[in-house]
């Protein structure tokens, strides 16, 4: 009842009073479901990057304090399918020394938050501990390296080619200092 409120508070009182209790009961429900990695990641903000998402059944199985922290999200087919990475973070310590891709998106049922261990909970709103700024950061910075990448190898074919030049334009003078040595000698002889 209190998501379907915070749903029709979101909206215009026209359109609220239009719009059913049951209807945005369902609305509430269907975001509250745990769904595959990339579902999950695609109805956050920035595809998930900088959120924290666990696989359902850890909770079931009463493990605690396991998530993973999102860095980097590349999504297919409307949001459903696709490549994630990020570091692992079990039972409250850091596990991955740097972030790796996410293997089981599509396999097993993922919700937001961090597991809890309790059966009854599945999901529950926890803020990101990267926070977008530095998972934006270092996205950036992943770029600029890229970037720096690329440079460096135009700047290596453009002294390739400024090389192959100099070489052609030497063997064109070489080549007309042999056909006016060539001449030179011709008109001695004659």
């Amino acid at each position: 009842m209190a998501a379907s409120n915070v749903l029709k508070r979101g909206l215009p009182p026209s359109l609220a009073k239009l719009v059913s209790t049951e209807t945005t009961e369902r609305i509430a429900n269907l975001s509250a479901q745990p769904r595959n990695l990339f579902e999950t990641l695609s109805r956050m903000p920035h595809d998930g990057v900088g959120a924290r998402v666990f696989q359902t059944r850890w909770q079931s199985k009463g493990i605690e304090g396991c998530c993973w922290n999102i860095t980097r999200v590349q999504t297919k087919l409307d949001g459903t399918r696709g490549k994630a990475w990020g570091m692992l973070v079990w039972r409250g310590k850091e596990v991955s020394e740097r972030e790796e891709q996410i293997r089981g998106g599509l396999k097993w049922k993922w919700a937001p938050g961090v597991s809890t261990g309790d059966k009854l909970k599945l999901v529950q709103p926890v803020p990101s501990p990267l926070g977008y700024d530095k998972a934006k950061q270092m996205q950036l910075e992943r770029r600029a390296e890229e970037e720096a990448k690329r440079r460096q190898l135009a700047e290596k074919n453009q002294e390739r080619l400024t090389l192959r030049q100099k070489f052609e334009q030497r063997q064109i003078e070489t080549e007309e200092k042999w056909n006016s040595v060539l001449r030179s000698v011709k008109q001695q002889a004659l």
